[in-house]
């Protein structure tokens, strides 16, 4: 008897659909959750977080899992890692509610270019002073990084124009047209400074 035959031509005459590991995955955790073994749960995401680039889905589910299972340092070990995956998958208000967790985090900071990406996203999302918060984060994390006079000059922007901070803008203007003094920004510093006066 042909065992392979059998088993696809076993069960009348529907054929079974062949469910994915990806669905019995989806399935498995949802009778652990229901039940309460989450530390289990984590043990079968954990393979697909460790991939170099973890799909947002998974990365959702073992940041919530880890929470879930009162693992809170590991949660903050991992927020950082989580932090990159919204941010990579361009999820612009998660990545700006998420930043104060990750900015928290004892796993160290995240990318500079994903706390830039997300100061940014502040700005659009009409939050000047979390902005305020995220680009002093870089600033205190990355100061040599070829970002920081970009960096210096919106966090300039923001203290005059939202903050009401006009001396602290100049002072930071000032410290970009002396540090980075052939950087290309710096003419804009300049110019914006000359407008403030």
């Amino acid at each position: 008897v042909d065992y392979e035959f059998f088993m696809q031509h076993s069960g009348g005459k529907g054929k079974k659909r062949v469910k994915k590991p990806e669905e019995e995955l989806e399935i498995g955790l949802a009778v652990l959750m229901k039940t309460g073994k989450y530390k289990e749960a984590i043990q079968r995401v954990r393979p697909y977080i460790l991939e170099d680039n973890p799909s947002l889905e998974w990365s959702e589910k073992f940041y919530q899992l880890l929470q879930m299972a009162g693992e809170k340092e590991k949660a903050a070990n991992y927020s950082v890692k989580h932090f990159e995956v919204l941010v990579d998958n361009n999820k612009k208000k998660k990545a700006a509610e998420f930043f104060p967790t990750v900015s928290a985090s004892p796993a160290g900071p995240p990318s500079p270019e994903s706390v830039f990406k997300t100061a940014s996203w502040l700005e659009e999302l009409n939050q000047p002073k979390k902005a305020l918060a995220a680009y002093g984060y870089f600033t205190k994390h990355f100061k040599k990084h070829h970002l920081a006079p970009s960096v210096y000059f919106q966090l300039a922007k923001i203290l005059h124009e939202e903050a009401g901070n006009s001396e602290k803008a100049k002072q930071i203007l000032n410290g970009i047209i002396r540090t980075f003094p052939k950087h290309e920004l710096t003419p804009g510093a300049a110019k914006y400074l000359k407008a403030m006066c």
